[in-house]
This record gives C-alpha cells, sequence and structure tokens, in this order.
C-alpha cells in the first residue's frame, strides 16, 4: 500500500516539475513545467510545446495557431490539403491553404483545410451587397414586384389568384376558367386566363354550363341529366345505394352509401371449428358450414324404392328316386320324367 501511495506521489511530482517532454509519461508534453497532454495535427496551441513531438505552433500574428508537422521535403510529405513551406531556422513545415470560402453575416471569410477560419476577406455590406455561397451577391428589386432578387432570396409574393410571370404579378392564373351566371336557371358565360396571365374575352350565355359530374355518376352534362332537384341513384359498397342530387348551380352532389350489408359479395371467415361463413348475393352471411357437413351425405326421403327381385334357379342334381334316375336337365323336362318313373312303379304294383 506505501508503494502505491509513492508512486502516485512521484507522478504528481513529476507532472508538476518537467523542462522537457522526455521528463513526462509516454504520450504528454512539457507545457510551462506541467505534463499535458499533446495536441494532434491542427489542434490550436499558443506554443509548439503544446503540440505532439515533430508538431510545432503555426499560427497568425499572435492569434493563436495550430499544431502542423515539420520536416517535410515536398509537398506529398504533408497531409492531404497542405504544403511543404520554409520556416524560421531553415526547418521545414506543412502548412495549410486556403480551402474555400464561407459566409458571416455579409463577410466572406477564408477557411483553412484545418477548418479554421482565418482572416476577414470581404466585407460585402459595405456595397450593400449581401454574402451568399462565398460570394457577395447585389439584390435587384428595383423592377420586380415578385420573384427571385438574384440573391435567392424573394421580391415579394403575389396575391392569391394571381402568377408571377417574369417578376410581375398577373391578373389571373394561366388555365383557370372563370365563370359568371346569366340571368336564367343553370345558365352561365365563361372566360379563360392566357398563358400570360390576362384574361380572355367572355362566351356567350349557355345553358347548363355549371353542369358538372359527381363520382360515379353521369360523365357528361346535358340539359336533361342535371337540373336542380332532380336525382339519381345507383349502387355502392356492399350491396348499397347512393344518391346524387343536382344542387341549385347545376352540379352534382353526392350522396353517402345507405343500406349497405354486412359483408363484401363472395367473402369468406372462419367459423366454428374448422368452418366457414360465405358473404352472399345480398352481402348477408350464410350459415357456418362445417368440414363435416361439407362430406357426401345419405339423406332419406319419402320415396318407393323398387327394388327388382331375382327369382333364384333351382340347382341342378341327379337324384335316383326308386331306380329312376333323374339326369341334369330343364325344369320342365325333369318333372315329365319323374311322372313316368312313379307310373313305372305304380304298374309294378
Amino acid at each position: 500500500m506505501e508503494g502505491d501511495v509513492l508512486i502516485i506521489v512521484s507522478y504528481f511530482l513529476l507532472m508538476g516539475n518537467c523542462v522537457t517532454y522526455q521528463d513526462c509519461p509516454d504520450g504528454l508534453s512539457c507545457v510551462e513545467s506541467t505534463c499535458v497532454k499533446p495536441k494532434p495535427l491542427c489542434g490550436f496551441c499558443w506554443k509548439s510545446v503544446q503540440c505532439m513531438p515533430n508538431y510545432k505552433c503555426l499560427g497568425y500574428d499572435g492569434l493563436g495557431g495550430m499544431c502542423l508537422p515539420m520536416g517535410c521535403v515536398i509537398d506529398d510529405d504533408c497531409p492531404f490539403g497542405m504544403k511543404c513551406i520554409s520556416i524560421a531556422g531553415g526547418n521545414t513545415a506543412c502548412w495549410v491553404k486556403p480551402a474555400i470560402d464561407v459566409c458571416v453575416g455579409t463577410t466572406i471569410w477564408k477557411t483553412n483545410t484545418c477548418g479554421m477560419a482565418y482572416t476577414p476577406f470581404i466585407y460585402c455590406g459595405l456595397n450593400d451587397k449581401v454574402c451568399v455561397h462565398g460570394d457577395c451577391c447585389q439584390r435587384d428589386c428595383t423592377t420586380k414586384q415578385c420573384g427571385d432578387d438574384g440573391c435567392h432570396n424573394s421580391c415579394g409574393m403575389c396575391a392569391m389568384g394571381q402568377a408571377c410571370i417574369d417578376h410581375k404579378c398577373t391578373k389571373c392564373i394561366p388555365g383557370v376558367i372563370d365563370y359568371e351566371m346569366c340571368g336564367s336557371v343553370c345558365s352561365a358565360k365563361m372566360r379563360i386566363c392566357d398563358v400570360g396571365g390576362s384574361w380572355g374575352s367572355w362566351s356567350t350565355c349557355k345553358d347548363d354550363a355549371l353542369c358538372t359530374p359527381a363520382d360515379g355518376f353521369p360523365v357528361e352534362c346535358h340539359a336533361a341529366e342535371c337540373r336542380p332537384g332532380h336525382s339519381i341513384t345507383e349502387s355502392c359498397g356492399n350491396c348499397g345505394n347512393q344518391i346524387a342530387v343536382c344542387g341549385g348551380t347545376c352540379q352534382w352532389e353526392s350522396g353517402r352509401c345507405v343500406n349497405q350489408g354486412v359483408c363484401k359479395v363472395g367473402e369468406v371467415k372462419s367459423c366454428a371449428q374448422d368452418g366457414k361463413r360465405i358473404c352472399t348475393d345480398a352481402c348477408q352471411w350464410s350459415k357456418c358450414i362445417s368440414s363435416v357437413d361439407s362430406k357426401p351425405q345419405i339423406v332419406a326421403e319419402d320415396h318407393v324404392i323398387k327394388i327388382p327381385i331375382q327369382r333364384p334357379k333351382p340347382k341342378e342334381s341327379a337324384k335316383v328316386v326308386q331306380g329312376c334316375q333323374v339326369s341334369h336337365h330343364g325344369n320342365h323336362l325333369s318333372i315329365i320324367i319323374l311322372l313316368i318313373c312313379l307310373l313305372c312303379i305304380n304298374t309294378r304294383q
């Protein structure tokens, strides 16, 4: 235990009494007599002793700097995006290159390959310009009512029902059709907005000009098909019906689907044990049909079943009756022979 305490104490003494990085534990640098973790590539620094070995703190006029590698010969010896330059003392180091321009407010800043914005480059605001994607841009809305100002901003928005064409708000949106009622019922005239955003001339009054089809109902609107108060009934959903009514502006207004059944024709669902129900043509479920019921069965009916009775043929055999032999013959012949034998017996007596 005492040995561990001595090691810890000696470690902290070493941490606070270093001259070079060699006096520090491996991986630490000596900064102002203190062992600290060194800064890696591009790490912000004030002194080179803060950087990793063979790195130097190169900065911008006392504003701090970055830890950069030393000892290069050509640009290829440096990390990507850096170049090999000569520094004080006859040494060389890898130096950052300007990478891109970024906007900070209305000012363009240069950034280097370490990702640092190191110096203001152009003040766009002095010329009443804005900074867009690293460039100074001049907004121009002098003769524009709407649309882009040239710097990815807008010069204004048009009112509803107008379009922005060539930076000017039009009277209408190209392709839109405008209707106006005439004196008679369902009669109207129309005009169309042209490609330039101006209204064309009015047409003559036309009957049923406002007649429009409803979903599932007449595609074309004729005079007899849509008059205020008329209605049409069509099938819908699961054996239901839907009614469309022609409104006061000669437009079909569809009602909801009513009187629907509980299922879709042909639909099947399970029931009981291994049974099923089938949706009938009336959109109602059938009785539960089990797998046993589906097998062929013998059904008793009140019918007289006629079964043809076939009389058995007499067996042919040879019999001896008091010395008379009956041979194998047909029925009638056997009877005749039997009678003759009986006659003979009676005669002998």
